[in-house]
């Protein structure tokens, strides 16, 4: 199989683009600004959206303020500069970790997991939506 040849890329952002408040339809937002800018999406378009804003979108963030290190995060913290805060976060969201430090690595299991609902194919599920808002 050969592989078609391209003359050239392009890039832009869509703008106006509104501030996403949580729970948002991220697919519906991008493609109201779509339809609103006239601009249509043609088969080998690829959309880049920032994480961010997907987070935003389904409710997937945190204040910092409301977490409160433990003795592993604030260890971890202090070996690798990270935030405490940030470091909880990790260490709540992750099956197993390691610690790349300067004797090698360190590897901790750990007993947290991500709940089911949040293993879905979230990129698949907004991807699909642009798609049928394009139409055939």
């Amino acid at each position: 199989m050969t592989a078609a040849s391209t003359s050239g890329f392009s890039a832009f952002a869509l703008e106006p683009f509104p501030e996403l408040q949580p729970g948002d339809d991220l697919a519906g937002t991008i493609t109201g600004v779509l339809n609103r800018t006239g601009t249509e999406l043609r088969d080998g378009d690829i959309v880049v959206v920032a994480s961010k804003i997907v987070s935003v979108a389904e409710k997937r963030y945190v204040d910092l303020a409301d977490v409160t290190p433990g003795p592993e995060a604030l260890a971890l913290s202090a070996k690798t500069g990270k935030p405490a805060e940030i470091v909880q976060l990790i260490l709540d969201s992750s099956t197993e970790h390691f610690l790349a430090t300067d004797k090698g690595a360190d590897h901790r299991p750990s007993h947290a997991r991500l709940p089911a609902h949040l293993r879905r194919d979230r990129p698949g599920r907004h991807r699909r939506r642009l798609a049928a808002a394009r139409g055939p």
